[in-house]
């Protein structure tokens, strides 16, 4: 049965900290049978084999305690009162924030129950989804960097630590994971975040955003050529105000930059006239 319970949910804690008190009668006769088999050690004398089955009874009692939850300040306390405590002490394996409490004051535990759960989160996952097209560009250790909406202004930074050996069928997407350290405790576990992964460097075209067609998956761009305009496919990707193209063009005739749309339905409906 639990006595006492000592923190409350997203409450920050330190490993070996008192979280909750249990009532267990199996505990109590741990610890006396502890204290009895210390008696039994003590009062061995100069009979080896008595003194050795002492000390093989009590280690056995000390074991059981731990295993029950006992720490080893729990036995040492015992030891020197002399005397059973009522309530077990549950502490903190880790240092860490109470994520859930399951169980309220008075209410009744069975093996296998959940007390409360405890999360590290100086350490967090980041997890986003990729194209599969750009899983060629994807490498272990690559720096990302990001952002949130609940901390404006503020920067982050993590890299990647698993690639996803498959892509989801469903949405044609590869999931990434990024490990972020999160020492300030300023990030939360289930935060919207947005960032940029380095996956390298290579020369580009930049043109605007404007000047580029999207067309069935595929980008294409209108070069004035003569007094004739001629549309190419490129590759590349969208950058802060504009689009790189990495192949496609060599900068030898001008980019449309404006009207590519129009552009593009005057090649649909073909020649006039």
């Amino acid at each position: 049965r639990l006595g006492r319970i000592f923190v409350f949910e997203g409450q920050s804690v330190a490993a070996g900290a008192p979280l909750a008190e249990i009532y267990a009668p199996e505990y109590i006769s741990a610890e006396n049978e502890l204290l009895l088999a210390r008696k039994f050690r003590d009062a061995a004398g100069s009979d080896a084999a008595l003194a050795a089955d002492g000390n093989d009874s009590y280690r056995a009692a000390a074991d059981h305690l731990r295993a029950l939850g006992a720490s080893e300040d729990d036995i040492a306390r015992l030891e020197r009162s002399g005397r059973a405590e009522q309530y077990l002490v549950v502490r903190a394996p880790i240092s860490g924030v109470v994520t859930q409490r399951s169980a309220d004051p008075g209410g009744y535990l069975n093996i296998g129950d959940t007390l409360m759960t405890l999360a590290d989160t100086s350490a967090l996952w980041l997890n986003f989804d990729t194209y599969d097209g750009d899983y060629a560009a994807l490498r272990l250790g690559q720096a990302l960097k990001f952002g949130t909406a609940s901390l404006p202004g503020e920067q982050f930074q993590g890299s990647v630590a698993f690639i996803a050996p498959a892509v989801d069928p469903a949405t044609h997407t590869l999931t990434v994971r990024c490990d972020i350290a999160n020492a300030g405790m300023r990030l939360r576990p289930g935060m919207f975040v947005s960032g940029r992964l380095q996956t390298g460097t290579a020369p580009a075209w930049v043109v605007p955003q404007s000047a580029v067609l999207h067309v069935r998956d595929r980008d294409y761009l209108y070069l004035a050529d003569g007094g004739h305009y001629r549309r190419v496919e490129v590759h590349g990707q969208a950058v802060d105000g504009g689009f790189a193209v990495a192949s496609g063009i060599d900068g030898s005739l001008p980019v449309v930059s404006e009207g590519a749309v129009l552009l593009q339905q005057q090649d649909e409906a073909g020649p006039q006239g």
